[in-house]
């Protein structure tokens, strides 16, 4: 398990990295380790058998909370008002993190494409 925060960030890239988003990367990662990973197998006993036929109850739930934490449309730069306004250095990084479990992609994207 990669440690949480600004140690997650390569070194190579550490300084070019805001404050703001080093913030959000341990948020993120703290949401991904403690929110979502456990939540896995329930929310495969929730899937239906149609996949596209309904959204499992765990995944709003969690859509929810990643919201509330700022985890929402990260890939959004800063032209956008709804965005965060992240680099995409920044937001790189944050999305290898998403990447390390099924589900977080999902909960943390009001997209269901």
């Amino acid at each position: 398990m990669p440690a949480p925060g600004s140690a997650y960030i390569p070194s190579a890239f550490e300084q070019l990295i805001s404050d703001r988003a080093k913030k959000t990367i341990k948020t993120l990662h703290d949401f991904i380790y403690d929110e979502v990973m456990p939540t896995e197998k329930l929310f495969e006993a929730q899937m239906p058998a149609d996949r596209w036929s309904s959204i499992p109850p765990v995944v709003e739930e969690l859509k929810k909370k990643a919201r509330s934490l700022g985890l929402w449309n990260m890939f959004l730069h800063k032209g956008y008002k709804e965005g965060p306004g992240f680099t995409n250095l920044e937001y790189a990084i944050m999305a290898e993190l998403t990447g390390m479990t099924r589900l977080a992609p999902e909960v943390r994207r009001p997209c269901k494409a």
